[in-house]
């Protein structure tokens, strides 16, 4: 399964710009990227599909680091987020990070659950994100394999 992400990770890096983290705005950016290393770290490990995935996303969004470690709360890095459209982006962003080593941690979970809900995102919309971001990661499988 591990080869399924690396090879999601790889089309990811072929297709970064149709993803979601452009509707971010420069502070997003830097919030985002805040959040996503510590939500790859909340299980104590650092894989390197996360590793390399963070590495994507920071060229994506053209920046190279977001806020110093400890500058802001969750929840103050959360506020920065200001529209509904740049919150779903982020969660499924987010989510995306979550599977990239194919073991979507209960810690992971708990964090992303504290961000929908901090987003007023409701438990029926996180679920549908879900869905979703697996599709997704399975269609973007099956590309490369016709590809390949």
């Amino acid at each position: 399964m591990e080869n399924v992400i690396l090879r999601t990770i790889c089309t990811r890096d072929c297709y970064s710009k149709t993803m979601f983290l452009n509707n971010l705005s420069e502070t997003e950016k830097k919030a985002f990227l805040t959040l996503a290393k510590e939500f790859i770290l909340v299980d104590g490990v650092l894989s390197p599909e996360e590793e390399e995935l963070v590495r994507i996303m920071k060229a994506e969004m053209g920046i190279s680091e977001g806020f110093p470690e400890g500058e802001k709360s969750h929840q103050e890095l959360f506020s920065l987020f200001n529209s509904r459209k740049s919150r779903i982006s982020a969660l499924i962003e987010m989510e995306g990070l979550g599977y990239a080593n194919m073991e979507y941690h209960v810690q992971e979970k708990e964090f992303i659950k504290e961000m929908a809900e901090t987003f007023g995102i409701t438990a029926d919309e996180l679920d549908t994100i879900d869905e979703w971001v697996v599709r997704q990661v399975a269609l973007l499988y099956e590309a490369h394999e016709l590809w390949s």
